[in-house]
């Protein structure tokens, strides 16, 4: 009997044992390892998830940069939808895969969320307003003032970004309203001052409007991009010219001309300036130097004849466009020219009782020719200048009823006011 009784208080020592174990828990250092191993399951999980995401990335990019955008959106889905749908990134490659595939909807659902999501990323509501501008461009021109909306938002956003406004700047331009396109053209190139078509545009809407002082900070900037570019040293002479700095442009043109006596540019804008102060007559000598070294110049041939317009020479102006158009006879700047001759004319047979149905029809005659030169795809920059001189005739622009009470009146006349 008394041999069991150590055994027994064995039994109840190891009973007691255990339950003090299972009471207690894991020890300190069991919980060490179990954390440990906790964080090295999720520093492999990290490091295999941020290695899925480089892989995908990689990929993506290197499709999109290939233009194979079908095989891109596969990777840029996988990022947005799985692997990493926080970085914006994604969403900006995506819809604009969808987008260069002309899968529209598409591409507008990824625009939608991701602005949804991300608010405050400029360039997605800068996509947005370039997949409105091109459904826009395919039949559905309302959209254009949702395009303005959020290209105006994309440039409240960072204001470093040139490309909204320029665009912005073109919807307006393309509507005809002048000074409200130079107010975003100008905060273009504030956010990026090299942008030689926008300085370009801008001197146009300057020199239409009569803005020399505008001509010349366009055509100073862009002489300080391409200083070697002699057209725009020159059209900037003649800009100080026209702002009062007359003597000092034909200095500099003089000199330019001692420098380079074979090229007619230096007397073609020597005549510019001279005309530009109504010394006609100097303009005339300068255009005929010009004239001798370049006698088949398109450009240097209607600059002539914008000069006899100046001077109300329109017989004279006729012939030198015609001279031009012999030479080429697509030229879109002498579409324009042509307007501006049948302008001058309007112009000059209004009675001193003021514009009437017959005047009105007139400078309609002139508002179909600039008509042409915005038709037309090729004419670009001169479409441009068209565009401006049609919205200044809108105001002469007889009714349809004035029309037709007119030739009630006058059936001898229609269709022989533009003649």
């Amino acid at each position: 009997m008394k041999k069991f009784i150590p055994l027994a208080i064995f039994a109840v020592a190891l009973l007691v044992t255990v339950f003090a174990c299972a009471t207690a828990g894991p020890s300190p250092q069991q919980l060490e390892e179990q954390e440990r191993a906790r964080q090295e399951a999720k520093e492999a999980r990290s490091d295999s998830l941020e290695q899925e995401v480089r892989i995908a990335w990689s990929l993506g990019m290197e499709y999109y940069k290939n233009t194979q955008y079908a095989d891109a959106i596969r990777y840029f889905k996988q990022m947005v939808e799985e692997l990493d749908p926080m970085d914006n990134r994604g969403w900006r490659y995506l819809a604009d895969s969808y987008f260069r595939m002309g899968e529209h909807d598409s591409a507008f659902a990824v625009y939608a969320e991701g602005i949804q999501r991300f608010p405050e990323i400029a360039f997605l509501h800068r996509g947005l307003a370039m997949l409105y501008q091109r459904k826009a461009a395919e039949g559905q021109p309302e959209l254009l003032d949702s395009a303005i909306a959020s290209y105006i938002i994309a440039y409240e956003l960072d204001n470093t970004d040139a490309y909204s406004p320029t665009q912005i700047g073109m919807v307006l331009l393309s509507r005809g309203m002048l000074d409200s396109s130079l107010v975003w053209f100008t905060r273009s190139v504030e956010a990026d001052p090299n942008q030689t078509d926008t300085w370009l545009k801008m001197a146009d809407l300057y020199l239409v409007r009569g803005n020399w002082e505008g001509v010349r900070e366009a055509y100073r900037n862009l002489a300080r991009i391409d200083p070697t570019n002699t057209e725009y040293a020159l059209n900037l002479g003649r800009a100080q010219a026209n702002t009062g700095d007359y003597e000092d442009a034909v200095a500099t043109l003089e000199a330019y001309i001692v420098s380079n006596p074979e090229d007619y540019r230096g007397y073609q804008y020597m005549g510019l300036v001279h005309a530009a102060k109504e010394r006609y007559d100097l303009a005339q000598r300068s255009f005929i130097d010009a004239e001798k070294l370049a006698p088949t110049n398109v450009r240097l041939l209607l600059d002539i004849a914008d000069t006899y317009i100046q001077m109300k020479r329109f017989d004279q102006a006729t012939q030198y466009l015609n001279k031009a158009r012999q030479q080429d006879r697509n030229s879109c700047q002498a579409i324009v020219v042509e307007g501006d001759i049948c302008v001058g004319r309007a112009r000059a047979a209004v009675p001193e009782e003021g514009v009437g149905v017959r005047e009105k029809l007139r400078f309609e005659c002139c508002y179909e020719i600039y008509s042409r030169a915005v038709n037309r795809g090729d004419c670009d920059r001169w479409g441009d200048v068209a565009r401006m001189k049609m919205r200044y005739l809108d105001q002469f622009l007889p009714t349809a009823q004035e029309k037709t009470e007119f030739f009630f009146i006058h059936p001898d006349l229609e269709g022989k006011i533009c003649d």
